[in-house]
């Protein structure tokens, strides 16, 4: 088990320095300030961030027009949760749109330091547009008329919807189970109450059979009143004679 947790932690500490490597690779070229350290680009804060974005696009000219408003490009007045989360998510929507990918980078996860190798990658995108020379300015044309949201909220309400087909399907199945389950049980009980009719019947059949022995033994208990009877007959019968 130690083995394997050893191994497994090499497979995962190099997947980062291929991660952060990659990234400064990228950048050198494009700025020089900040410096992008191990240290930094292993954890990257939000400042950080925020400078090298910036820094990106007076070297390029790329998303410097209709991406962020002035606050938004002065680090100072970006120090609220709130500011920070929408500053990457303006930045992270024209760079999908721009490459048309889907990045797995979330802002509140950036602005609290987790997943670092996700952010590494929205900051290699974001080289990757210079590298490839893409149509910004439609992208950001494209996110600021709201094309982005109403896909979007197409998209969530299709995923709803399925969410909703599906939970119906499996709830008439659910009801199909149920019914079929309470119906076996009424054929259970009916079976039950025609087994139990069935042997009340055949008690009430063997009645009358049992009738003749009842019968018999009074016949016979009559037979042997009607013998006494005639002995006791024949035998004052017999002391009148003799007294005559």
């Amino acid at each position: 088990i130690n083995s394997i947790s050893v191994i497994s932690s090499f497979y995962k500490m190099a997947e980062e320095v291929v991660s952060w490597e990659k990234t400064h690779n990228m950048f050198k070229d494009f700025i020089s300030t900040p410096k992008l350290t191990e240290k930094l680009l292993r954890k990257p804060p939000f400042r950080f961030l925020h400078d090298v974005i910036m820094n990106f696009i007076k070297a390029t000219g790329y998303f410097g027009e209709g991406v962020f408003t002035d606050d938004e490009m002065d680090a100072a007045k970006v120090t609220e949760r709130e500011t920070k989360v929408a500053f990457l998510q303006k930045m992270i929507n024209v760079v999908q749109v721009a490459l048309n990918t889907t990045l797995a980078v979330k802002p509140l996860k950036v602005v609290s330091g987790l997943e670092p190798e996700n952010t590494n990658q929205f900051l290699q995108a974001i080289a990757q547009c210079a590298l490839q020379k893409v149509d910004w300015k439609s992208a950001v044309v494209k996110v600021n008329s709201g094309a982005i949201s109403a896909e979007k909220r197409k998209s969530d309400k299709e995923k709803s919807k399925e969410g909703s087909s599906s939970h119906h399907r499996e709830k008439e199945g659910s009801s199909h189970h149920g019914d079929k389950d309470r119906g076996d049980r009424d054929k259970g009980k009916e079976a039950e109450k025609e087994k139990g009719k069935s042997r009340h019947e055949s008690s009430d059949a063997k009645k009358p059979s049992e009738a003749p022995p009842a019968a018999d033994k009074r016949e016979r208990h009559g037979d042997r009143e009607g013998k006494r009877d005639g002995d006791g007959k024949r035998e004052g019968d017999g002391k009148r004679e003799g007294d005559r």
